[in-house]
């Protein structure tokens, strides 16, 4: 597999897990764009490939919205 496929691959792998854990929690988007402190609309557009790379301080910040 070419190594942009992989980079790819791995997007929507993230995608999938932050929605699928959204969910899991009973958590909409509203109430993630509350603890989170991201508008609702970028979130959406992170889970729906609206926006094409989430940037890593993002993906902590996520993390620490969707507790374990």
């Amino acid at each position: 597999m070419a190594e942009k496929e992989m980079i790819n691959k791995d997007k929507e792998i993230l995608r999938k897990r932050l929605r699928e854990r959204r969910v899991y929690l009973d958590m909409t988007l509203e109430d993630l764009a509350q603890k989170s402190g991201l508008s609702k609309s970028t979130l959406q557009r992170y889970e729906t490939t609206g926006i094409q790379s989430i940037p890593h301080g993002k993906i902590f910040v996520l993390s620490e919205a969707l507790p374990r």
